[in-house]
């Protein structure tokens, strides 16, 4: 346990969207910061940002995900990592192969994009991310800065780029 008012800083990186009511542990992570200190928060987006073939392709991905989330850990394990090399780095390669001859915007709307610069470790390790936990909660932009607002926080700065969404707040 951490003491009210303790930390100059503290953070959250792919949690709370996990867990069945993030706002009160979102408000205890902000109440062990001082006043003026800051908070570091990263929740999955909602993909609102995205079309709606993509947006397709996630609602398939994620009846998957209610599937495999229910395996014994040591299936679940070989799953993910076979996903990620069946599926993440192929996808991951032909972004970077798409990027590297001057094909940006094309490299940037595949899925998994994001993972063009990472290892096939990372890649295993979000797959286990992506297909090993029951629940998963996304975020919109605004809904995020309002959960952080209840939370105590002020100041908010949310990123335009991805991984979406990270933001910092200020503690009141």
């Amino acid at each position: 346990p951490v003491g009210e008012g303790v930390l100059d800083w503290a953070y959250s990186l792919g949690v709370l969207h996990h867990i069945d009511d993030p706002v009160p542990a979102l408000a205890r992570i902000v109440r062990s910061v001082r006043p003026g200190g800051s908070v570091l928060l990263y929740l999955y987006y909602a993909l609102d940002r995205r079309g709606a073939a993509y947006q397709t392709l996630f609602r398939a991905v994620d009846a998957v995900r209610r599937v495999t989330s229910r395996l014994p850990h040591p299936v679940l394990l070989g799953v993910s990592t076979a996903i990620a090399m069946v599926v993440y780095w192929p996808l991951a390669r032909l972004s970077a192969i798409l990027a590297g001859i001057g094909l940006r915007g094309i490299a940037d709307a595949i899925p998994l994009s994001f993972y063009r610069e990472r290892s096939l470790r990372i890649m295993r390790n979000d797959s286990l991310d992506r297909f090993g936990t029951s629940i998963e909660h996304r975020y919109t932009r605004e809904a995020m800065d309002e959960l952080m607002r209840s939370a105590g926080l002020l100041r908010i700065r949310i990123s335009d780029g991805p991984p979406y969404w990270h933001a910092i707040g200020a503690r009141e």
